[in-house]
């Protein structure tokens, strides 16, 4: 479970870059140009990828809660993109700050050993 724990920090700062740099991030990926994005920029889809294999990890962990949370922040969001682009843009930001709040709230039940979920 820690080691499960220790990457939230890492998928907190990887929201938090994508709020910071969200135009130049949400482009189409054939768009994008891998060799002259810098290594921060390759860092974020790197840990894109583990957030979508620790979310796996966390049904397997019996995390439900917070996985279905986090899962369907991301079928809203891929939603209202089918819908409208006003509440696309609207989810786009708060999307993430919803899951570094729900990341952090996963640890404070942790370390703190309150059962909210």
């Amino acid at each position: 479970m820690i080691s499960y724990l220790s990457l939230i920090p890492l998928f907190i700062w990887m929201n938090l870059f994508y709020l910071s740099n969200i135009t130049k991030i949400d482009i189409r990926f054939h768009q994008i140009d891998l060799s002259k994005s810098n290594k921060t920029l390759i860092l974020f889809y790197i840990t894109k990828i583990l957030y979508w294999m620790w979310i796996i990890f966390g049904i397997y962990l019996k995390l439900y809660t917070p996985v279905l949370i986090l899962i369907s922040l991301t079928i809203v969001k891929f939603l209202s993109y089918r819908f409208s682009t006003k509440l696309y843009k609207i989810s786009n930001l708060i999307t993430p700050i919803i899951s570094i709040v729900l990341m952090t709230l996963i640890v404070l039940t942790y370390f703190l050993n309150i059962k909210l979920f």
